[in-house]
């Protein structure tokens, strides 16, 4: 199994981590610091989403505004494109609509539906927070 890239913003980074720890620590990476400091590893997670067969993406109203799961979707559209990404999985943490938009003045996906480039991807998975999809190797309730 390939190494899972979760895309997820600071404040829902505990759901991840909890779902993180059901698996072996060198199948996924999961970047929880935030700040100013988060803002300087941009580097290091690029590096490791491109090294990531499977993008996961802890979907809420928070991952709209900020500057990292902004970066990282970009760069997975990219990914995907070239087809050196796999299909990406979507955990939805709240209600936020699939068709939202980028909410981050100043950033080149602000205004921008951030999911509508994946949503071409032939095979799109979607899930409520409730349940890891069976695609991961494990089945977890929360």
């Amino acid at each position: 199994m390939g190494k899972a890239f979760f895309s997820v913003a600071g404040e829902d980074v505990e759901k991840a981590r909890g779902i993180a720890a059901e698996f072996a620590a060198n199948q996924i990476y999961l970047y929880d610091e935030s700040g100013q400091h988060a803002a300087d590893m941009w580097e290091e997670e690029a590096k490791e989403l491109r090294d990531s067969t499977v993008l996961v993406i802890f979907w809420s109203i928070n991952y709209l505004k900020k500057k990292g799961t902004l970066r990282e979707i970009r760069l997975a559209v990219e990914l995907l494109d070239r087809r050196k990404l796999g299909h990406p999985l979507i955990v939805r943490l709240d209600d936020t609509p699939l068709t939202s938009v980028g909410n981050l003045a100043g950033d080149e996906s602000n205004g921008v539906q951030l999911l509508a480039p994946l949503m071409g991807v032939s095979e799109f998975l979607c899930v409520r927070r409730r349940y890891l999809p069976t695609a991961m190797g494990k089945r977890i309730s929360s």
